[in-house]
């Protein structure tokens, strides 16, 4: 039965209890943190009415200061010192206030002060007396209260008996935060006459002596509400003048008292700096006089400090003498407004317990109870959808009681084919089978292990419960028909075997029998390239050389196909040079090319690796049938191919092989068929030998080494094939580079890619190099010391002024100037180049061991062609060989004399090659074994191995790969001695190519020529030219022993110049020569 309500329902109480565990923290933090906050917000409530009623009973303090000081300032002075200022400015006065009102100011930096009396007085004739007192008070004012830290409260002088009085600054004037206004004014001087006539102040009596002055006058300021103007009120105290300080008639100095206003809004404007008003209502009483701020009556509150009550927050408190009591009433409505945080937060909480308990009951409905209901249903609905389905299911199911074996439930089925009923044991048979399964502990299969009457079953079983008891469930299937069709596979595979082992037979037969006799025709072809030819000969010659080339290489191709369907194609890898890959596989071809009058040239880049590491044998088969289609399908124009490399990671390098032509094109709906197996393109321009494998080859083996093919073709205009593929890098070998340098070079060939590559080659070796252009002959500096170079060009386009060295490198054309110079490869042009203009002896070991190895080889080669194709190869190697039919008579002429190698065909008659080497290390021969065959199965070369053999090479073998595969063997002898392969053997004649003879008898005598009569005529520069280029000449041929005789003479000439020493050696080596070239 499905499990997903069951896990629902479990996921869901899970989630349940977590967000429970998770969300109620939550809740009761956030609610913690909104009581936490209210409660901080009520503190600073507290301290922020706390700290306004300090600093207004500060500010009330300095005010009394300010007075005691003015005070004290006047009963020291006895007479005011008189102003300068001009006459008082009359002022309007206001409607309704029956007084004159005057203006006056000593300079313009001073405060201005206003003056006001009652027309009844005599206001004129005190201007004197006024300006004094006006200018004295302002001062005074301006001096003290620029050093406070309070705002300035204006000042008044009030008469008790008259409606006179002086106040600064004056109106409309702004001092601190708030202007004086002509209502402030008039207030402020009634509420304090009124004061003083009423006798709230006391007033000093009239005496001259300065103690009863100081003794009848009230120390205390008296303060006074201003009715109208709740926000402040005005402290009295007596001035104090001497009686030389006021001398109006009718009043008496002690008449004349002080008044500062107090303004808690002008406090408020200076602590909030322009902000609104402080948002509470306050009242400040005191202990004797009552409430003298504030609006109506204070909210009754029996305790200090700040309480909640219906109508907002109350706060009380006290100054530290007692004598003042603040008031403050912080409406709800103000509180909220200012701490708006405080009740949203609320009302977010209380929202989101709303919605999340909205959201839980219906979460709770979905997740958890209709899942369960749902739950319940589909376990009713699975039980009986699960006894319908065991009953009908091609399945014999049946539950065993696994302490007893007792069969507790077993459906129809296994009933039919087991014989056993529900509610028995199991007896004997299939029974006691059962009852070992059930003795299991954990599940199992077992495939047609059961087998009842004709039937093959199939078992599968694993411990269970069910109704609280230990059970062993098993589930049978009829795998009858299963195990008729996998014997039926069993057959039909072993029939595929037999086939494909005929197949590879076949192939190995077919390889060994067309490879043997074209192994002799191509051997023989290749030694009748060495003898002397006409140019006819040589052309049919070159014809049958491309032919069985062509056989070999179709031949090739089908025995690829085969391994790769067999899957023996494996990759071998080895170390080899890109440059030298690519110009080998061009220098193959090059005959194929100049028969068809193409230009054949290679581009290598020089910034490639020296060494790779990779399959160099794969990599030469696709480049080879890139380069051989593309000579095949043109017929005008060139085939070049061009060598590319970039850095892909540390070691490892992407190289990328291109090969273009000029030939007819492939249409683009043909292109996406090429590198399918037997597809040939069609077309009256497009015709060609072959079967139509090679491409798909090329493509199968570049998939092989994580390379890729692909082709950009344009109809009319020519083909370019493009193969890149990762290799990795090798250190290169010490090995000797060539070194131009001090070499001038002009490089002339038919392409300027070409020319420009080559040039690129011959620079990086140290050369100067030149490239002449078409039809324009470069001029070096010094053309003695030059060599001019035309590669690929016809010799009769010799430029006709050049008087230095000249080299016309076509291998293909009669005749060649210096035919042991490879055209296709530019490391052998600069190795000539170092030979030729620098006397560098390149006397090279390879090239004496091909011609005089002096190794005795048996040969056991049952087939009569491959025997005198072998015996003439290894004979022009310079090897004494001895030939024998078979194994049998191998092992005989071993016995009769040992020797260097031994050359053995693997499939012979009476003891094949297998045998023959087995035997003979069981003998305990240690001379290297070499095994010879034609079939070119992957699994060939491994039964060479484990029979014995060194090596094991397929069929064709060239002289050259002969010679490179004796070279490895070369110095060891059957008798444990080392060769010297240094020497030139003694009588040993000069070894000239039949194809080369003529060539070199007419430049060797040419150059004796030279050398003869520069002798006669005591020039010693042409005398040194003769017998470096004859020199270079016998290196070529092998004459090691005369070739160091001239450059030993080359060097004395050099040092010593032309004397008579030097030409009695000059006639020596002229003697030498004419006997040399009289034995070629």
């Amino acid at each position: 039965m499905d499990q997903a309500p069951f896990a629902r329902l479990t996921r869901n109480a899970r989630w349940q209890t977590l967000a429970l565990m998770g969300l109620l923290p939550v809740a009761l933090l956030l609610l913690g943190a909104l009581l936490w906050g209210g409660m901080r917000v009520l503190e600073q409530e507290r301290s922020r009415l706390e700290l306004d009623f300090n600093a207004l009973i500060a500010y009330l303090q300095e005010q009394e200061d300010f007075l005691h000081q003015l005070q004290h300032q006047s009963e020291m002075v006895r007479r005011v010192p008189v102003a300068q200022a001009a006459e008082l400015r009359k002022l309007p006065a206001p409607s309704g206030w029956d007084v004159q009102l005057y203006e006056g100011q000593e300079s313009a930096v001073d405060l201005p002060f206003t003056f006001a009396c009652a027309p009844s007085a005599a206001c004129q004739g005190s201007n004197a007396t006024v300006l004094s007192l006006g200018s004295y008070l302002a001062n005074f004012y301006a001096t003290y209260w620029a050093s406070s830290y309070f705002p300035a409260a204006a000042v008044f002088f009030v008469s008790r008996t008259e409606d006179l009085s002086l106040g600064v600054p004056a109106i409309g004037a702004f001092a601190g935060y708030e202007p004086i206004s002509v209502d402030v004014y008039r207030s402020t001087t009634r509420v304090v006459r009124d004061a003083l006539q009423s006798g709230d102040v006391p007033v000093r009596a009239h005496d001259a002596a300065r103690d009863a002055l100081h003794a009848h006058v009230d120390p205390n300021v008296q303060w006074f509400a201003i009715p109208g103007a709740p926000e402040k009120m005005v402290g009295v105290l007596a001035a104090g003048f001497q009686e030389g300080l006021w001398s109006r008639q009718g009043t008496s100095p002690a008449d004349v008292f002080l008044a500062s206003l107090l303004s808690r809004e002008r406090l408020n404007a200076f602590k909030h700096r322009g902000h609104s008003g402080d948002g509470y209502a306050f009242w400040l009483a005191h202990r004797d006089q009552g409430v003298l701020m504030g609006e109506g009556g204070p909210p009754v509150q029996h305790s200090l400090g700040l309480s909640l009550r219906m109508d907002g927050l109350v706060w009380k408190g006290q100054d530290a003498r007692g004598d003042w009591t603040g008031s403050a009433l912080v409406s709800y409505r103000s509180f909220f407004y200012k701490n708006w945080w405080l009740l949203a937060g609320g009302a977010m909480v209380m929202l989101w317990l709303v919605i999340g308990g909205i959201w839980y009951t219906r979460w709770y409905r979905r997740h958890v109870l209709a899942p369960a209901e749902e739950a319940q249903r589909q376990i009713m609905e699975s039980d009986a959808f699960n006894r319908t389905l065991v009953e009908t299911a091609p399945v014999g199911l049946c539950v065993l009681q696994r302490d007893t074996g007792a069969v507790v439930f077993i459906n129809t089925i296994a009933q039919r084919w087991l014989d056993l009923a529900q509610s028995s044991a199991a007896g004997a048979g299939m029974g006691q089978q059962l009852k070992h399964i059930c003795s299991m502990g954990a599940p199992g299969v077992s495939h047609g292990a059961w087998q009842v009457a004709d039937k093959h079953l199939s078992l599968a079983y694993a411990p269970s419960v069910y109704r609280e008891q230990r059970v062993m469930v098993c589930a049978f299937m009829d795998m009858t028909d299963r195990v008729q069709i996998e014997q039926e596979l069993a057959r039909a595979k072993q029939a595929a075997d037999e086939a494909s082992e005929a197949k590879s037979m076949f192939l190995s037969t077919m390889s060994h029998e067309i490879r043997t006799p074209l192994y002799g025709l191509q051997g023989t072809v290749e030694l009748l390239t060495s003898t002397e030819m006409d140019a006819r000969q040589r052309l049919y010659v070159g014809r049958i050389q491309e032919a069985s080339q062509l056989l070999l290489q179709l031949i090739s191709d089908i025995l690829d196909m085969g391994k790769i369907e067999a899957g023996q194609l494996s990759l071998e890898l080895t170390t080899f040079s890109p440059r030298e890959l690519v110009q080998n596989c061009l220098r193959s071809y090059a005959g194929m090319a100049q028969r068809k009058g193409l230009l054949l040239f290679s581009c290598v880049d020089l910034d490639i690796p020296a060494l790779v590491e990779g399959d160099a044998v794969r990599i030469r088969q696709i480049l080879s049938n890139l380069v051989s289609n593309a000579i095949k399908f043109t017929d005008v124009g060139r085939v070049a191919v061009q060598v590319h490399a970039h850095q892909v990671e540390a070691g490892r390098v992407q190289m990328r092989f291109e090969v273009y032509d000029t030939g007819i094109g492939i249409e683009k709906e043909q292109q996406g068929h090429l590198f399918q197996p037997f597809f040939m393109v069609e077309g009256r321009a497009h015709t060609g030998q072959g079967a139509g494998l090679g491409l798909s080859i090329c493509e199968r083996l570049a998939k092989l080494m994580d390379a890729s093919i692909h082709v950009r073709s344009e109809y009319q205009i020519g083909s370019c094939f493009t193969l890149e593929l990762p290799l990795k890098v090798q250190a290169a070998r010490a090995s000797q580079q060539p070194n131009l340098k001090g070499c001038q070079v002009v490089v002339r060939t038919p392409h300027d890619a070409l020319s420009r590559n080559l040039a690129a080659w011959l620079r990086f070796w140290g050369a100067e190099v030149e490239v002449a252009e078409d039809g324009k002959d470069a001029l070096m500096a010094h053309q003695e010391a030059a060599a001019w170079i035309d590669l690929f060009m016809h010799r009769s386009s010799q430029p006709a002024q050049w008087t230095g060295l000249y080299l016309c490198l076509d291998p293909m054309q009669e005749p060649s100037s210096h035919p042991e110079i490879d055209g296709q490869s530019v490391l052998s042009i600069a190795q000539g180049l170092e030979r030729l203009l620098l006397n560098v002896a390149l006397v090279q070991q390879e090239l004496l061991t091909q011609r005089q190895l002096g190794m005795k080889v048996l040969v056991a080669e049952d087939n009569p062609i491959n025997q005198m194709t072998l015996r003439d190869q290894l004979e022009q190697l310079g090897c004494q060989v001895t030939l024998a039919d078979d194994g049998e008579d191998a092992l005989a002429m071993w016995d009769m004399e040992a020797h260097d190698v031994v050359l053995t065909d693997v499939n012979m008659p009476r003891m094949n090659g297998y045998e023959l080497a087995r035997t003979l290390r069981a003998e305990g021969v240690r001379s290297p074994i070499v095994g010879i065959t034609a079939n070119a199965m992957q699994d060939e070369k491994q039964r060479c191995r484990d029979a014995g053999m060194d090596v094991c090479v397929v069929k064709l073998i060239t002289l050259d790969a002969l010679a490179k595969l004796l070279q490895q063997f070369q110095g060891i002898h059957a008798d444990g001695v080392t060769a010297d392969v240094g020497q030139e053997p003694a009588g040993a004649k000069v070894q000239v190519p039949a194809k080369y003879r003529q060539l070199f008898l007419e430049t060797m005598l040419q150059d004796v020529g030279t050398l003869s009569d520069a002798l006669k005529q005591g020039q010693a520069d042409k005398v040194v030219y003769a017998v470096h280029r004859m020199s270079g000449a016998l290196v070529d041929v092998g004459h090691v022993v005369l070739a160091q005789r001239l450059q030993k003479l080359e060097e004395s000439l050099k040092a010593h110049g032309l004397t008579d020493s030097a030409q009695s050696d000059v006639a020596d080596v002229l003697e030498a020569l004419h006997q040399l070239l009289s034995e070629v």
